[in-house]
């Protein structure tokens, strides 16, 4: 069984890559603490989220460290290509998963190494 954090982020990247507009990035927004809003790149501002996400697609590998902590392995890919055409490097991010007003929530995103034998692969969704 997967973990709720694995579960949360499954469904946050799900939101990302099937979007067919900028507005229906509310949703995975929604699940980003204030705290993650902020995060340099969204500027607690909704449009840098949808601007930067509009580009990506992701194929994605869910790595459960458990204590709501998920080390994603990201491969980014144009929103109008295919993963598989492109030669992408992986990026991996840690994620800290908390509840907040009984929602699971992304409270932290931080770059990360690749995963170790403590954070075993839970989901692939790279292919």
């Amino acid at each position: 069984d997967l973990s709720l954090s694995v579960q949360k982020l499954d469904v946050f990247y799900t939101g990302i890559n099937e979007a067919q507009n900028k507005d229906e990035f509310y949703a995975p927004w929604d699940m980003l603490t204030s705290r993650t809003q902020c995060f340099p790149r969204y500027a607690c501002d909704i449009s840098y989220f949808q601007d930067w996400w509009w580009q990506w697609k992701v194929a994605y590998k869910l790595y459960d460290c458990g204590s709501n902590r998920v080390i994603a392995e990201e491969l980014r890919y144009p929103r109008t290509g295919s993963a598989a055409a492109e030669e992408i490097k992986p990026q991996f991010w840690r994620y800290e998963m908390v509840v907040s007003d009984e929602r699971w929530m992304i409270n932290e995103i931080k770059f990360s190494q690749p995963p170790g034998s403590e954070c075993p692969l839970a989901l692939d969704r790279s292919k």
